[in-house]
C-alpha cells in the first residue's frame, strides 16, 4: 500500500534518514517473506528476503534504501542496487528477536527519485511452543471419526495461518498419514489441508475444512477426514540415469493415483530408446514382458488414495555405439484412462543425456534449461549409499529457490517411507530413518534412493529469473554430500519476438507409426521443417496462422527425428518413428 513518506516515516519512529519530500505515486508491490515465520527457540534468529519492480526509467546500479521496522522497537536501513529492468532483490536481512511474542513489521522502499512503497508484515510467532498433532485419513463411513481400518493418507500437505490469514509454516503428513507439528502457545492458528494435496476429494471433517484453534500449551488432536469423488487420476513418472557407453543403467517407474478414489487392473508399457535394451528387474513390481522395446507391466495393485504408488525399476544396457552427448528417449504410458480426470498425465516422455561418468548422488528438474512464466517445475533427488557398510538413517536437506512457490510442493514419489520436516519457507527436509540402506559393494540395486516432488513458479516473474536448487544428502552422522546446482532460466523475448520454448509443440501419438498430429500452442505463421538425428531435412510445409496439422509418417524410416518450428517462434520436439 502507498502512503506520504512523513505518515510513514512517523510510523518508523525513528527511522528519520528518510526524505521528506517523497511521491506517493503506485510504482509496485513489494514482496516479503521470512525464513519461518513460527519460532519456537529464543533467541530467534529471522532471515527477511525482500524484492519488488517498477521500470521506470532507473539505471541498473542505481540505488533502492529498504527501511524496516521489526516491531520490537528496533530498525534497520540498507541500501541495494536495482537491476535491468527495475528490480530489486534484498535478502538476507537478519534480525534477532529475545523475547517470546507476535511481532508486526513495517516495510518501506525508498526508489532512486524518492518514491517509496510500503507493507505491513506479519505477525511473527516467537515461542515457546508445544506440539499439534493429528491424522489424515478416508473417512469411509462418514461419521467424522478416525476408525481402525480406515485408509490413512501419507504426505498431504498442511498449511498453518497466522489469525490474520498470513502463512504461518507448513507441514505434511508421514507415510502412515499423521503429522505433528510445534507452534507457539497462546497464539490462534488456521490448520488446514493444501488445495494442491487434493484432487477431486474434500476435507469432510471439519465441516469447514479447517480448523481454528488457540494453542493453549495442552495436548491437541486435529484430524482431517477426507470425501472422496467417483474419479480417479493416474499419473505417470519416472526418471533414468547412468547411460554410460558399455554399462548397465537404470530406469525407475512409477504410476501413482492422486485422488482417493480406488483405480483396479491398471497397466503400465515403456518404450526404450532404440539403442537401450532390457536387461532385467532390480526393484519394485517385475515386468510381466519386454519384447523388442516395450516393457509390460499388467498386474499393477490396486491404487486407492493419494501417493499409493507402484514403483518398478529395471536395469537396460547402453551399447559402446553411443556417443557422449546423445539423448536417449524414453516414453512410458498408464492405463486405463476412461474414469480418469487428467487422460494428459497418463503419459510421460523422458530424454537423457549419455555420459562418461555418473555422481549417484545429484539432483535433476524438469523441464531442463530455458522455461517459460509460471512453468511447474518437477525435482527428483538421487542418493546411493557408495560407502562400505550400511547406511542407518539418511536426511536430504533441499534448499528451494526464492521464486519457487513453496505452498504448491505435492510429493509424487519416494523410494522408501519417510517423513517430512520444514525448517523454513523455503527449506524442508526429507527424513529416511532406520532405511537401512546396503553399500553399493553389497547391493548396488539396493544401495539407492530417491524422493521426488512437483511445484510451482511464483507467478509472473521478473525477466532474466534463475531458479537454483541444491540440496544437502546426510548418511547417518557423515558430513554432507552436496549434490549438483540445477538451473532453470525465464525465457526472454528478443526484439523480434523470437522465443524457444519446449511446450510450444506437441506431438502425437509419440511414438508415431503412419501419421502424427503436431499442435501449437498458439496459431502460428512461418514453416515446419522434420530433420533426421544428422540434421537433413526430410519433409517441411509451411502453414499461414494454423495451430495444428499433420504429417504422414509412412515413408519415414525407424528412427528418431526433429520436429522444428521456423518463424517468430523457434522451438524443436523429438519423435520417434516405429512402424
Amino acid at each position: 500500500m502507498k502512503k506520504n513518506l512523513l505518515f510513514t516515516a512517523l510510523t518508523f519512529l525513528l527511522c528519520l534518514s528518510i526524505k521528506q519530500n517523497a511521491k506517493a505515486q503506485f510504482l509496485g508491490p513489494i514482496y516479503v517473506y521470512d525464513s519461518l515465520t513460527v519460532y519456537c527457540d529464543l533467541p530467534a534468529d529471522v532471515y527477511f528476503y525482500v524484492n519488488g519492480e517498477q521500470n521506470n526509467g532507473y539505471l541498473p546500479n542505481d540505488i533502492v534504501t529498504i527501511d524496516i521496522a521489526f516491531g520490537d522497537g528496533t530498525f534497520s536501513s540498507t541500501n541495494f542496487p536495482l537491476y535491468q529492468g527495475g528490480y530489486y532483490y534484498a535478502g538476507p536481512i537478519l534480525h534477532t528477536y529475545t523475547l517470546p511474542g507476535q511481532y508486526t513489521c513495517q516495510f518501506l522502499v525508498t526508489w532512486p527519485d524518492n518514491d517509496v512503497d510500503t507493507l505491513i508484515y506479519g505477525p511473527l510467532t516467537i515461542g515457546p511452543c508445544s506440539n499439534i498433532s493429528g491424522v489424515a485419513y478416508i473417512d469411509a463411513n462418514n461419521d467424522c471419526l478416525y476408525n481402525t481400518g480406515e485408509t490413512v493418507l501419507p504426505y498431504v500437505g498442511l498449511e498453518i495461518l497466522n489469525q490474520n490469514g498470513t502463512v504461518a509454516t507448513y507441514a505434511y503428513t508421514d507415510s502412515l498419514g499423521n503429522y505433528s507439528i510445534s507452534l507457539p502457545i497462546g497464539a490462534t492458528f488456521n490448520i488446514g489441508v493444501s488445495q494442491y494435496s487434493i484432487t477431486n476429494a474434500s476435507v469432510s471433517c471439519p465441516a469447514s475444512g479447517t480448523y481454528t484453534f488457540v494453542n493453549t500449551g495442552a495436548s491437541q488432536t486435529l484430524n482431517f477426514g477426507i470425501d472422496c469423488q467417483t474419479q480417479y487420476d493416474l499419473q505417470a513418472n519416472m526418471f533414468g540415469w547412468r547411460f554410460r557407453p558399455g554399462f548397465n543403467g537404470y530406469i525407475n517407474t512409477w504410476v501413482n493415483n492422486s485422488s482417493c478414489y480406488p483405480v483396479t487392473n491398471a497397466s503400465a508399457v515403456l518404450n526404450l530408446d532404440p539403442i537401450i535394451s532390457y536387461v532385467s528387474p532390480f526393484s519394485g513390481l517385475s515386468p510381466t514382458s519386454a519384447s523388442g522395446q516395450d516393457v509390460n507391466w499388467s498386474n499393477i495393485q490396486t491404487l486407492n488414495y493419494w501417493n499409493n504408488s507402484s514403483f518398478s525399476g529395471i536395469t537396460v544396457y547402453t551399447p559402446t555405439t553411443a556417443q557422449m552427448g546423445d539423448s536417449v528417449c524414453f516414453t512410458y504410458s498408464v492405463s486405463p484412462t476412461a474414469n480418469d480426470i487428467n487422460p494428459a498425465n497418463n503419459t510421460i516422455y523422458r530424454c537423457y543425456e549419455v555420459r562418461n561418468s555418473w555422481d549417484p548422488n545429484e539432483k535433476d528438474v524438469y523441464p531442463k534449461g530455458a522455461v517459460p512464466q509460471n512453468t511447474d517445475f518437477e525435482y527428483i533427488i538421487h542418493f546411493q549409499n557408495t560407502g562400505n557398510d550400511t547406511a542407518y538413517n539418511v536426511s536430504i536437506v533441499d534448499t528451494l529457490d526464492a521464486d519457487l512457490d513453496f505452498s504448491t510442493l505435492r510429493i509424487i514419489g519416494a523410494s522408501h517411507n519417510m517423513s517430512i520436516d520444514v525448517i523454513a519457507t523455503n527449506i524442508i527436509k526429507f527424513n529416511f530413518y532406520n532405511i537401512m540402506l546396503p553399500d553399493s559393494g553389497a547391493n548396488l540395486a539396493g544401495s539407492q534412493g530417491y524422493v521426488t516432488y512437483k511445484i510451482k513458479a511464483n507467478a509472473n516473474v521478473p525477466a532474466g529469473t534463475e531458479w537454483r536448487n541444491t540440496a544437502y544428502i546426510y548418511f547417518d552422522f557423515n558430513e554432507a554430500i552436496i549434490t549438483n546446482t540445477t538451473v532453470n532460466t525465464l525465457e526472454l523475448l528478443t526484439s523480434i519476438d523470437k522465443k524457444s520454448s519446449a511446450n510450444f509443440i506437441s506431438i502425437s501419438p509419440n511414438p508415431a507409426k503412419d501419421n502424427i498430429t503436431i499442435s501449437l500452442s498458439e496459431p502460428f505463421v512461418g514453416a515446419i521443417n522434420i530433420t533426421d538425428v544428422s540434421g537433413r531435412t526430410v519433409k517441411q510445409v509451411t502453414i499461414n496462422n494454423q495451430s495444428s496439422i499433420q504429417f504422414s509418417t509412412s515413408d519415414f524410416a525407424n528412427g528418431f527425428y526433429f520436429v522444428n518450428t521456423v518463424g517468430n517462434f523457434s522451438s524443436s520436439k523429438k519423435i520417434q518413428v516405429q512402424h
